[in-house]
């Protein structure tokens, strides 16, 4: 630390130096430009490759078929390293986290593609879970992106009338059947889907039945294009 911060903020400057500022993914002393997480998971965790090939290794063989979406964007691609990130987001309430990786997920769209899109929508949560969690931490990764895309953000475009069962311990099938119906369009934005390129944003992707089924209701309104982003792959 320089001695002019020490001295232009000599209680902040203390404390640092007492109780030094801590990455929580990588418990690394965060730098000087490092304000929230360390820079280092970004060249030590695996990036994700080509969002055409994500979507060709990633998704399940049970939608390969019937895909209502284009390509899929992804910062991570190993969940073990990642996992930890996306916990701390979810169950420790690290919204800012969400925003900063999302902010590194909208550089990286911005490099692997010359779309422009119009409306990013993050992947919609049940209102009870909403309300259990505290918030939606889609929605915070979408900020992000939105850091890097200036777009608009619809949190609630799309609505969760259907509360579903974790998909996390489900198999192939059951992941489909279990989002049969959950989605709706909100009637208040159906006219505005027409002809518009969509971005759809969630935490992980494991075998995109979710993120299809979401495309799948989005279709019905003739949009141009349907992608989608994730912090990582599981």
């Amino acid at each position: 630390m320089k001695l002019t911060e020490i001295i232009k903020y000599p209680l902040t400057s203390l404390l640092d130096l007492v109780y030094p500022p801590i990455c929580p993914v990588t418990n690394y002393i965060l730098k000087d430009n490092e304000s929230i997480i360390s820079n280092s998971i970004y060249y030590k965790f695996d990036i994700a490759g080509d969002p055409f090939e994500i979507k060709n290794n990633k998704v399940d063989d049970y939608i390969s078929n019937n895909f209502y979406f284009d390509k899929i964007y992804s910062l991570f691609s190993n969940f073990e390293e990642s996992q930890k990130t996306v916990h701390l987001i979810k169950y420790k309430k690290y919204y800012w986290i969400a925003e900063t990786i999302g902010e590194e997920l909208g550089k990286k769209i911005t490099k692997e593609s010359d779309c422009k899109y119009d409306i990013i929508l993050p992947c919609p949560l049940h209102k009870v879970k909403k309300r259990t969690r505290g918030f939606n931490q889609a929605y915070h990764i979408a900020l992000g992106i939105n850091n890097k895309l200036n777009t608009e953000v619809i949190e609630d475009l799309v609505l969760r009338h259907k509360f579903t069962q974790t998909q996390t311990k489900l198999k192939s099938k059951e992941r489909k059947k279990n989002l049969e119906n959950v989605f709706k369009i909100n009637t208040n934005f159906e006219q505005d889907i027409e002809n518009k390129s969509i971005l759809i944003v969630d935490d992980v992707i494991t075998t995109g039945a979710t993120i299809n089924s979401i495309a799948k209701e989005l279709s019905n309104f003739n949009p141009k294009l349907i992608d989608c982003a994730t912090i990582t792959m599981a």
